[in-house]
């Protein structure tokens, strides 16, 4: 179960930092900031669910700060044709995404195609052991889900553009990753 904490953080020194375009590197390099100029525990403190904050910027993307307790994931997903990035500040993550970046979503709002449709198997799934210090690229089609595997909690800072609408949500039925539905308007 995942949920949204109700702490409003303060402005923090990587607002500041100058970005020129909304590219991944860009991102990556303004979530790397942030991560090293920031007090995320003071920020969001680690719970026993995964909980987010949301994260203002000076390129206006769709920001978050996300703190990962022991266990916790994200379950299947995309981000409905937001192109983005996650950079993990503290601790370790794994992602499981499809090769080829495959969704069955629609961007924006719109309504999913329809439900069960197969999207993959287990043969199109590849795993990333994400280190503090590092960051994935995901784009505008991208599946995946993520998972603190370890002991110590992790916090990630997670950028996208356009807006993040909501999420496809995805599950496995057999050897098989169905669609199950759209959220809209929902944090990662």
């Amino acid at each position: 179960m995942t949920t949204l904490s109700t702490f409003t953080p303060a402005r923090v020194l990587a607002e500041t930092v100058p970005v020129s375009t909304s590219t991944t590197a860009a991102m990556l390099r303004w979530a790397a900031v942030f991560a090293a100029t920031a007090d995320l525990s003071e920020l969001l403190p680690v719970t026993n669910e995964r909980s987010w904050i949301p994260l203002s910027n000076p390129a206006g993307w769709d920001a978050w700060l996300i703190a990962w307790p022991a266990g916790s994931d994200t379950g299947w997903h995309d981000h409905q044709g937001a192109a983005g990035v996650f950079y993990v500040a503290r601790g370790v993550l794994t992602e499981f995404s499809l090769a080829g970046g495959r969704s069955a979503a629609v961007s924006g709002a719109g309504e999913p195609v329809a439900v069960a449709v197969p999207t993959a198997n287990w043969t199109d799934v590849r795993t990333h052991r994400v280190e503090a210090g590092r960051g994935r690229g995901l784009g505008t089609n991208h599946v995946h889900h993520v998972v603190n595997e370890y002991e110590q909690p992790a916090y990630s800072v997670h950028a996208y553009s356009p807006r993040l609408y909501g999420m496809t949500r995805y599950t496995w039925r057999d050897d098989t990753l169905v669609l199950t539905g759209l959220e809209a308007d929902t944090a990662p």
